[in-house]
């Protein structure tokens, strides 16, 4: 659902060139650099100066977006989420430290059209694009409280940063009594 599915097209032509062993010959090579420019970043300044004559194939145009599923959702989160507890330290003998919570997805700034999907299909959070990267965060308690923690109740990570999410709720919603054992239903 991200560009990088054409990144994975393209991905497939190079492999089928190889396949065919037309990457033995030089047009073969030049149709494979080609594609390469058209990748990710693009070519590196050492592959534009060993190839200066190159031209970037097209990339592979998909549908935008519809609507977001939210199992894909999770799954997603799954590899791209993170969950993030920041604990800051009193500054001075009279302050107390501070605790703030905050959930991240992060993606290349070419999908910034999917990070402001997650604001209007979650209802929160805000975007941002810096160098790059595109960033859709939640900051606000009652939006991760009320919105983030129950979405992923509803839809549970299922891999390792399932725990990290046990772990945010954890601070989200302590036990009364800290020698009180947390269960979860």
């Amino acid at each position: 659902m991200t560009k990088k599915r054409a990144d994975f097209e393209l991905f497939i032509q190079v492999v089928e060139i190889m396949k065919r062993k037309e990457h033995l010959t030089v047009e073969g090579l030049n149709q494979i650099v080609g594609i390469r420019a058209s990748m990710n970043n693009g070519l590196t300044e050492n592959l534009k100066r060993a190839f200066p004559n190159i031209t970037e194939c097209e990339r592979p145009k998909f549908e935008e977006l519809k609507s977001l599923d939210p199992f894909w959702l999770a799954g997603f989160v799954e590899g791209e989420g993170c969950f993030e507890v920041k604990v800051t330290n009193p500054t001075t003998s009279n302050q107390r430290g501070q605790i703030s919570l905050r959930f991240t997805i992060t993606q290349h700034s070419r999908d910034s059209f999917l990070i402001n999907s997650f604001m209007q299909y979650l209802g929160c959070g805000r975007s941002n694009v810096v160098l790059k990267i595109s960033r859709f965060v939640v900051l606000k308690f009652p939006d991760i409280q009320q919105k983030i923690i129950p979405f992923f109740a509803k839809y549970p990570l299922i891999g390792a940063k399932g725990q990290d999410y046990r772990d945010f709720c954890k601070v989200v919603f302590p036990p009364p009594d800290p020698s009180i054992l947390y269960i979860y239903i």
